[in-house]
């Protein structure tokens, strides 16, 4: 990517993102009563928030770390749980977007096809979302789980490729990234985690490995403050869960982009894999109230 093609995307993540944080901080002023008596412990999320978002620098699913958090100590019912996944991490996973991109060589083309069109994808699927209830937003979550689940074990066994040597795609693989980013945009809004996918589709067209991340944090930004936007305007999102993972998030996003790590990334996707299968299995079989 050209120097100038650094900033002007950067600055296209920072505008959005800006409009989502009024739209955000507006809601949370109007309801602020509403705030103060939503259910979850203050210093539990704040304590969480940092941990996950760092591991979420480094290609996790943040989705499915908050799927876990959130069922395990009921902090947001089953109607509003996909619209907080997304609301919870959109600003300091957008701050993570413009680091990756100022930092990078990647192709203008390449990160504006999967972030275009992921936020379309976006947009159509908060409104499917929106017209769901509860009982069915968490089947969909758990089977979601599982289908990431399937992405991670193809990631494991090296199926979706090392990667290649482009840095720039032809037409008709700028084509396939669009349709792919598209679905995988309306599906993210249901509680797909949909960085494994794009990985693996990124990777698997021959993209370099290291222009994969940029293009995935960019998508991902984009994704979730267009969703996020609509998510707070139905007010279909957790206000206190979204409001200190906002606040307290950035302690993390700031660690995992400063610090070296040194995990094993072998381990890492096991530990992943296992707690996406679980997340999926126990929304499918839990009998608690939607």
């Amino acid at each position: 990517m050209k120097p100038v093609g650094k900033y002007i995307i950067a600055g296209a993540v920072a505008a959005l993102t800006a409009y989502y944080a009024v739209v955000l901080v507006l809601d949370l002023i109007k309801h602020r009563d509403k705030l103060k008596t939503e259910p979850g412990s203050t210093l539990l999320i704040a304590c969480t928030a940092p941990v996950i978002l760092f591991l979420a620098t480094m290609g996790v699913s943040d989705i499915v770390l908050n799927t876990i958090l959130f069922r395990k100590f009921d902090l947001v019912d089953s109607k509003r749980f996909p619209g907080t996944l997304i609301t919870s991490g959109a600003i300091p996973l957008s701050v993570v977007a413009i680091i990756y991109l100022l930092s990078s060589e990647v192709d203008l083309r390449i990160v504006l096809t999967v972030a275009v069109c992921q936020a379309l994808g976006a947009s159509v699927g908060v409104r499917v979302v929106s017209g769901l209830n509860g009982a069915i937003i968490k089947k969909a979550i758990g089977a979601a789980m599982l289908v990431t689940a399937v992405f991670l074990v193809l990631k494991l066994f090296g199926v979706g490729g090392k990667g290649g040597s482009l840095t720039t795609f032809p037409l008709y693989k700028l084509v396939i990234c669009g349709v792919c980013a598209f679905i995988f945009g309306a599906v993210n809004m249901v509680g797909v985690g949909i960085k494994a996918p794009t990985m693996s589709l990124l990777l698997t067209l021959g993209l370099a490995s290291g222009s994969v991340l940029p293009v995935i944090m960019t998508a991902c930004s984009f994704a979730a403050v267009f969703g996020g936007s609509q998510f707070v305007r139905r007010e279909m999102y957790q206000r206190k869960v979204t409001l200190i993972d906002t606040t307290f998030g950035f302690i993390g996003v700031i660690a995992g982009v400063l610090l070296v790590i040194n995990l094993n990334p072998t381990i890492l996707q096991i530990i992943m894999l296992v707690i996406t299968v679980y997340a999926g299995v126990e929304m499918l079989v839990s009998k608690k109230k939607a």
